[in-house]
């Protein structure tokens, strides 16, 4: 978002997450981000007017929502949505119920949300088939409209991994020990769906 609104600085983005604090927590790490010397020596022109954590404008004229999925976003029009870890857990992620809620607000109150050609981003640790990442995979097949890009970061690296590493290196092996993905791959559920992203 720092990045997009140093680029574009008089449109709108959306960050959404699980919860509003969450959301609100991304929205001012970018806009201390946008008002830091170091963006603003990249990106001339445009800083943050006020010190609001879940909305406030760019002196472009550019602003940025922070929501919690559920809570109410009408009255805004976003160019961008970036949706950061929109399934609160697992026990979520394994209610029907509960990600046909998330189901409805995305296309109901997100995606009303937007302007034309507006771009989604979504970044989330898989937890399901049917979590809005699948959701949104499962719906691109059957209705290829817009096109879809799916970047899969798995904790233990495959052939032709992304990020160039080798078969079996871990990702952030700082975070997790060989000792910890051991452990985890005891429950192959939760070890393909949560670290390997294929549910």
């Amino acid at each position: 978002p720092a990045w997009y609104l140093g680029r574009f600085p008089s449109n709108n983005i959306i960050i959404a997450s699980h919860s509003t604090p969450l959301a609100e927590k991304w929205s001012v790490r970018v806009r201390n981000t946008v008002a830091s010397p170091e963006h603003q020596a990249v990106f001339e022109g445009s800083k943050p007017d006020s010190t609001a954590a879940s909305r406030w404008t760019t002196t472009a004229g550019g602003e940025l929502l922070a929501a919690g999925v559920g809570t109410g976003i009408l009255g805004f029009r976003a160019d961008v949505a970036c949706l950061d870890d929109v399934v609160s857990g697992w026990e979520e992620a394994q209610s029907d119920t509960q990600l046909r809620k998330i189901h409805n607000w995305f296309n109901t109150d997100l995606k009303s949300r937007l302007k034309p050609n507006a771009k989604i981003i979504q970044v989330c640790q898989r937890m399901s088939a049917n979590d809005l990442a699948g959701y949104m995979i499962h719906r691109h097949r059957e209705n290829p409209t817009r096109r879809l890009k799916v970047i899969k970061l798995k904790m233990v690296a495959e052939d032709g991994d992304l990020l160039g590493r080798a078969p079996g290196e871990r990702l952030w092996p700082e975070w997790f020990s060989q000792e910890m993905i051991e452990d985890l791959k005891q429950d192959d559920f939760i070890w393909r769906t949560m670290y390997q992203q294929e549910p």
